[in-house]
């Protein structure tokens, strides 16, 4: 073994500035149909451990107990594939931090939720869906947080199980780690930070020099 610790890094940054807020959509079961999903991939294989999101409480603005539940789907011809789901993550001990910032009159918040780790490949399309149960906030629906006509998003109006992409985004960041691919085989092992500042893979090369 080597001893290291996890050099966890932001894998894929789509995050959107509070301040730059200009929609939301309804992400929560008790708001009915109405599902979103967001498109990432990653250049190389990788674990990932955590995630940061933006949104809030619609309409009041005074949210109670949350109740996350994570999605990533494999991409099926440019859409989330709802037959075809790589993790589904309830998301335990979500911090939520208020942002100071507020949309349509409501207050946004930042959660940030840590996780067991999702091995993921490098070169592929995926999608992930965020979903806030807040059935027992009878006074409010949860909402993502995002931007007009920048990219493009996921949506749904039956559950997720037909979508279409109409222009927009919603905010989020991956974070995780990296794994040790030698010679083109992937590990499936953390690449991990080591004392002298270099990962495992940084002491595979030099090896293979």
């Amino acid at each position: 073994s080597v001893n290291g610790i996890s050099a966890d890094t932001i894998l894929f940054d789509g995050s959107i500035a509070p301040s730059d807020v200009e929609n939301i959509g309804f992400n929560d079961p008790d708001a009915g149909g109405q599902r979103l999903a967001e498109d990432f991939s990653f250049p190389d294989p990788v674990i990932v451990t955590s995630i940061t999101f933006l949104g809030g409480s619609f309409p009041t603005g005074t949210p109670e107990t949350d109740s996350f539940t994570l999605t990533i789907y494999n991409d099926n011809m440019g859409l989330p594939d709802p037959l075809s789901i790589v993790a589904q993550i309830d998301l335990e001990n979500v911090v939520r931090t208020d942002t100071g910032t507020s949309v349509l009159v409501r207050d946004l918040f930042t959660y940030t939720a840590n996780f067991a780790g999702v091995s993921l490949s490098g070169g592929t399309r995926y999608w992930l869906m965020i979903v806030n149960d807040t059935t027992s906030d009878s006074d409010d629906d949860w909402v993502w947080a995002g931007k007009n006509l920048i990219d493009i998003f996921g949506r749904s109006f039956d559950g997720g199980l037909t979508w279409d992409t109409p222009p927009g985004s919603f905010s989020f960041v991956l974070k995780g780690t990296t794994t040790v691919v030698i010679d083109g085989c992937d590990s499936g092992v953390q690449n991990t930070l080591l004392p002298s500042g270099g990962t495992i893979s940084d002491l595979i090369s030099a090896c293979a020099d």
